[in-house]
């Protein structure tokens, strides 16, 4: 997986956001993953907020479970 200048705090949250799609079939909410990576939920927030600034992520506003993982062959520059 390449990682487009994100870092390693932001990488292991995509990873984990790409998991949990892969085994549920369906997106996790932040208090998931606060739950899962041991974060709080404002943390989990302000490096899903970067991620989807840097394009690797999106997400439907104020819809709980729309985040999507963001082709890593076309990241916003």
């Amino acid at each position: 997986m390449k990682s487009y200048g994100i870092t390693p705090k932001q990488l292991h949250l995509k990873n984990t956001v790409e998991i949990f799609i892969n085994e549920h079939k369906y997106s996790p909410t932040i208090s998931e993953l606060a739950d899962l990576t041991k974060s709080h939920k404002s943390v989990i927030h302000g490096i899903l907020e970067r991620l989807k600034r840097k394009g690797h992520i999106d997400w439907l506003p104020k819809m709980q479970r729309s985040i999507t993982i963001i082709d890593d062959d076309h990241p916003k520059s």
